[in-house]
């Protein structure tokens, strides 16, 4: 444990009778009677200093001597380095402090080759690194602690004892410490081991902070020798058993127990073992991604994954899949998940950036809500409603962004969207409705050319627009253009003061005859011959002609969309209709015509030939229109002819009609339809 008196605004701690609660004063330092950490104070100058009792008071220890670098002797008093020191001589270290703060950078303790067992405290403050080397073991007493922004590297041997990391600041472990069997404590701030050999081969601790790796790391969690465990540090403080992982020197994976083995929060397993404790990635000092593999359980809970923000892109990845609960993240750090979760209670993005980068479902069901100054981003599927009071970012760079439920932007949101070449930009694709306010921002990679137009969002239905729209300026007389649809908002770029010439093709169109409730369709072509982007809508009556795509449009310069149009038939009549076009850039009507006809059987039809002419005689409904169509050839798909004008059975007698060409067609073959 370390105690830590801020003392840097002018106040004091006074102390009233002994010292007690497993504390004791040696050498003029206080420390707990374990022998396990010292009390430290933070002085007016902002630094960090051992605490000792000036009468009755507890004040920072500055009465230190520089540590002598030959004799013999023990080491035993409480001594400060500043600069690059080498020791001689055959001098043993006991019960000492020593407190390091580097004048200048990545100096160096050179310890002579001795073995520094058995007691001791060692402090590092300040902003620059410092270095100890060359031990053959080293185990202080009262453990190692790092509390400014500076790192402090273990640079030698160790073959035996325990070793306790303290404070915010960043351990660094170069030697070769694996022939201890010993125990490693870190009570805050980040322990990096740059490769295997910088961890001791015994038990694992960690309490709110970080385990930074220069190799890819696998232990079991619990609290056997060789495992790895959370644990609280003591003190019952929230957030004390947080910890988690972070890469450097290139991108590393971690799993406890095996890629495929599940880690639950809270659970009897040692990993995050308080409620309110955090599963901790990355770093400050981090300069590469970190993978998790394991699969997480919520524990049916709210579940906080905070990232820090390190100089790699993404800082860390969650790749095991994540279940029953919610997950909140924090930090300024960027995460992506990259599984097919399945966790249903939501998601929220309180800060950073988040990365939806899985195809099915990388985030789970329920409520994504994005926290104002927070992002989400990625190139896959957020599996519920996105509910957005800060950025939506989709892609990586530049990608799509799927959303299986609505989409909701508040007024302080913004939608981020990245355009690299003419077909190459960001899109929100919304499954369910979205509706829009707040900021539509804008970068551009590429030159735009008029014409040019980029679908930045589709929905099955939009409503609202954006309140402000941040567009970077385009060059010469080009001007950009917002268009919202009913499923879709498009940004297009024109000539200012140009404007969009409407065209269609075919003027009109006639379906002819079709079977009842049958179906035939048609392609309507709608062009631009203008100088801007036109946008219009097609519409006709109703049943029997339908839009089946192209109701809304967006046409850039020179460019064209297909409007297709069904012709479905109920009844055997004719059905006239006009399909209307209207936009921006002109409009129009074309005409529909079509009718419907029933292939009709008969109770009384024959057939009869005489001298060459075919004779049929058949009766059927009282006022219906027939006609008769002939073909020569009923394989491979039959080729039918009208071989008569429509015949009215106004009496419901018998009819007949004579087929004068029968003799030049052998083999024909004859069908009565309505009308």
């Amino acid at each position: 444990k370390m105690s830590l008196f801020d003392l840097s605004s002018g106040g004091q701690v006074q102390v009233s009778g002994a010292i007690a609660g497993g504390y004791n004063i040696g050498r003029g330092v206080i420390r707990s009677s374990d022998g396990r950490s010292a009390v430290t104070v933070k002085g007016i100058d902002g630094k960090t200093y051992f605490a000792t009792n000036d009468a009755g008071y507890i004040v920072a220890q500055t009465n230190l001597i520089t540590m002598p670098t030959s004799g013999g002797g023990s080491f035993d008093n409480n001594y400060q380095v500043t600069t690059d020191t080498t020791l001689t001589g055959s001098g043993a270290f006991a019960g000492f402090t020593l407190r390091i703060e580097g004048a200048s950078a990545n100096q160096t303790l050179d310890l002579g080759g001795r073995s520094w067992n058995g007691g001791g405290t060692i402090l590092m403050d300040g902003a620059n690194d410092f270095a100890i080397n060359n031990f053959t073991n080293i185990t202080p007493g009262n453990g190692v602690m790092v509390m400014g922004p500076g790192k402090l590297t273990l640079g030698g041997t160790k073959t035996s004892g325990d070793l306790e990391k303290f404070g915010p600041g960043l351990l660094e472990v170069t030697g070769n410490f694996i022939g201890s069997s010993g125990a490693t404590y870190v009570w805050g701030g980040t322990y990096r081991a740059v490769s295997a050999s910088a961890l001791t081969t015994g038990l694992l601790t960690m309490s709110d902070s970080v385990l930074e790796l220069g190799y890819d790391f696998t232990r079991v969690l619990w609290s056997a020798a060789g495992n790895i465990r959370s644990r609280d540090n003591g003190y019952g403080t929230p957030g004390g058993a947080s910890f988690g992982f972070s890469a450097y020197g290139g991108d590393r994976t971690v799993n406890l127990g095996g890629s495929s083995a599940v880690v639950t929060f809270g659970g009897s397993g040692g990993f995050v073992m308080s409620r309110d404790a955090k599963f901790l990635l990355s770093s400050p000092t981090s300069d590469s991604t970190v993978d998790f593999q394991n699969p997480l359980n919520l524990n049916n809970d709210q579940q906080t994954i905070d990232v820090r923000n390190g100089s790699a892109s993404v800082d860390a990845n969650l790749s095991g899949i994540i279940t029953n609960g919610g997950l909140i993240k924090t930090g300024s750090g960027t995460l992506a998940l990259t599984a097919n979760n399945i966790y249903g209670l939501g998601t929220v993005v309180g800060e950073g950036v988040l990365l939806a980068n899985n195809g099915i479902g990388s985030v789970g069901t329920g409520t994504t809500v994005v926290v104002s100054g927070a992002t989400l981003g990625g190139t896959g599927v957020v599996g519920g409603t996105v509910a957005s009071l800060g950025t939506v970012a989709p892609g990586a760079s530049v990608g799509r962004l799927s959303v299986l439920g609505s989409y909701e932007q508040n007024a302080s949101a913004t939608l981020d969207v990245e355009i690299e070449g003419a077909t190459t930009h960001d899109v929100l694709a919304v499954t369910g409705s979205a509706t829009l306010g707040g900021e539509l921002a804008v970068t551009v990679g590429f030159s735009p050319v008029a014409g040019n137009s980029f679908t930045v969002l589709t929905a099955s239905a939009v409503s609202g627009t954006f309140d402000t729209t941040n567009l970077p300026p385009l060059g010469g007389s080009l001007s950009w253009t917002v268009s919202y649809g009913a499923t879709e908002v498009v940004l297009g770029v024109e000539e200012s003061g140009g404007s969009p010439i409407f065209g269609v093709s075919p003027a009109m169109y006639d379906f002819g005859g079709v079977e009842v409730d049958s179906s035939s369709s048609v392609t309507f072509v709608v062009t631009n011959s203008g100088a801007a982007l036109m946008t219009g809508t097609a519409t006709v009556s109703g049943s029997p002609y339908v839009i089946e795509s192209g109701a809304s449009y967006s046409v850039a310069v020179g460019g064209s969309s297909n409007i297709v149009i069904s012709f479905t038939p109920s009844l055997a009549e004719t059905y006239l209709d006009s399909v209307v076009f209207l936009s921006d850039g002109g409009s129009a009507t074309n005409a529909l015509a079509g009718y419907g006809f029933i292939i009709a059987g008969s109770t009384n039809t024959s057939i009869s030939q005489m001298g060459g002419l075919v004779t049929l005689n058949f009766s059927l409904m009282s006022g219906a229109l027939y006609r008769v169509e002939a073909t020569t050839n009923l394989l491979n798909g039959a080729s039918w002819t009208n071989i008569t004008a429509q015949l009215t059975n106004r009496t419901g007698s018998l009819l007949n009609f004579s087929d004068t060409n029968a003799l030049a067609n052998p083999m024909r073959a004859y069908r009565i339809l309505s009308p």
